[in-house]
């Protein structure tokens, strides 16, 4: 026959890895739910993430279960017959070691084998040492194993409240040991009351999220740096925000959430509008001044400079308010291109729907006209860049139509100034020598 301990150790190995394959499942669709974008408590919800942190409450309860076991094992007795205590009570006559074998007739178990409670009223005095010498994340675990139990906490930070709790939960293991003739540790008699609760429908696990791991402090903060500032949190930054997030986690209140048979206790901190402000605060390292603020003015500037020179290929002037209106609008969300596009459309009005329909399509004024622009400051001799988009002439390239490139030319001389340039002075020259050579005039 298998040693009955040897079998709950092996029992409780399996149990391990059944936890730490459930944590793994849990933390996997964590991950999916944050790559999804979901922050907040829409982190920790969905039909799948449930079920995955239902499963890994059930692993861990069943390994605290199987240890409450292995540490109050005892070795079995061989159970003596009637006769050899009798004969072992004659032995101790006088040594006052004699054991009594008196029996109920009711129950048939020896007198006095009810279990000892002097060691439960140790631990009812000792609660309050017991409690405060707990980490925060040993405080939350209690909390939540008492509230599952029947005995809420309302907030794990109470610790006056918490040990209340415990020491009550104590006293009712104390009096269900006595009444029943058991000797239940704390683990068990708590899984007991949790089994109770669920079966009655009396309540369900609450669970306390306001504070976030390593993990997940990390992956949000790296989110909102790279968003605000647009680069990759260092390590030095991640640390400190971590600690940050965490302290203002502990200071803020909860509320609770129910995420399908259980209750969620979370913060009511909005953790990447409170990430977002520290991130403004990280100094500039060559400045000293706000990083936000520097990259912001730079990408504000580089804006202005970006709209002013789509509207000068659209002949549009823009006053400073404009472009301070259309900086606005862009720091507030709106998408550049958008206002590029109404640039446009006011550089459309009153042209021909050839050109509206080019200047729509996100086609600029200066393109269009290119070709013409060339072909006048070829022949006008004049430098490209000073002839405006509403040039009168260069307009008439297009109208109800376009005009091919033969055609503006002759348009361009009868332009006034062309006959101040060298071309036409070179025409006209050309012309007169052509004449007099067919009148026999010229060699």
């Amino acid at each position: 026959m298998a040693d009955p301990k040897k079998r709950l150790e092996s029992q409780l190995a399996n149990a391990k890895n059944r936890r730490s394959n459930a944590a793994d499942k849990a933390q996997y669709e964590l991950s999916l739910n944050r790559n999804k974008g979901l922050t907040g408590d829409a982190l920790t919800s969905g039909t799948a993430y449930n079920k995955a942190y239902y499963e890994l409450q059930q692993a861990d309860r069943e390994v605290k279960r199987i240890q409450g076991l292995i540490a109050n094992y005892k070795e079995p007795v061989k159970e003596k017959t009637k006769e050899e205590q009798i004969v072992e009570n004659i032995q101790n006559i006088g040594s006052g070691k004699v054991v009594e074998t008196e029996t109920t007739e009711t129950t048939g178990t020896t007198v006095g084998s009810a279990p000892s409670t002097r060691d439960i009223d140790k631990e009812v005095k000792a609660a309050p040492k017991f409690i405060y010498g707990k980490s925060d994340q040993d405080k939350q675990a209690i909390a939540r194993q008492l509230t599952a139990a029947g005995y809420k906490v309302v907030n794990w930070r109470d610790v006056e409240d918490l040990v209340s709790k415990y020491q009550e939960a104590l006293s009712d293991n104390k009096l269900r040991n006595t009444n029943f003739g058991i000797n239940q540790t704390l683990d068990e008699f708590i899984l007991t009351k949790v089994s109770e609760q669920a079966g009655t429908g009396g309540g369900r696990p609450e669970i306390d999220v306001t504070i976030s791991s390593p993990t997940q402090a990390a992956s949000t903060i790296q989110s909102v740096v790279r968003g605000i500032l647009n680069r990759d949190a260092t390590p030095e930054e991640i640390e400190k925000l971590y600690k940050v997030l965490n302290k203002a986690e502990r200071n803020a209140g909860r509320k609770a959430v129910k995420v399908g048979n259980r209750t969620e206790y979370t913060t009511d901190l909005d953790r990447v509008q409170f990430l977002t402000e520290e991130v403004k605060k990280i100094k500039d390292p060559k400045t000293g001044k706000s990083e936000f603020e520097t990259k912001r003015g730079q990408k504000e500037s580089l804006t202005s400079q970006e709209l002013m020179s789509v509207a000068r290929a659209n002949g549009i002037i823009l006053s400073q308010n404009q472009i301070d209106s259309y900086a606005n609008d862009i720091r507030n969300g709106k998408d550049i291109n958008v206002i590029k596009n109404d640039i446009r459309y006011t550089a459309g009005l009153g042209r021909p729907d050839s050109i509206k329909k080019l200047l729509a399509e996100g086609t600029d004024l200066e393109t269009v006209y290119a070709p013409y622009k060339r072909t006048m400051a070829s022949l006008l001799e004049l430098d490209p860049n000073s002839i405006d988009i509403n040039d009168t002439t260069l307009q008439g390239a297009i109208t109800d139509r376009e005009l091919p490139i033969y055609e503006f030319r002759r348009m361009l001389k009868k332009d006034p100034r062309w006959q101040y340039t060298n071309n036409a002075r070179e025409e006209v020259s050309s012309k007169v020598i052509r004449v007099l050579r067919d009148f026999g005039f010229q060699g």
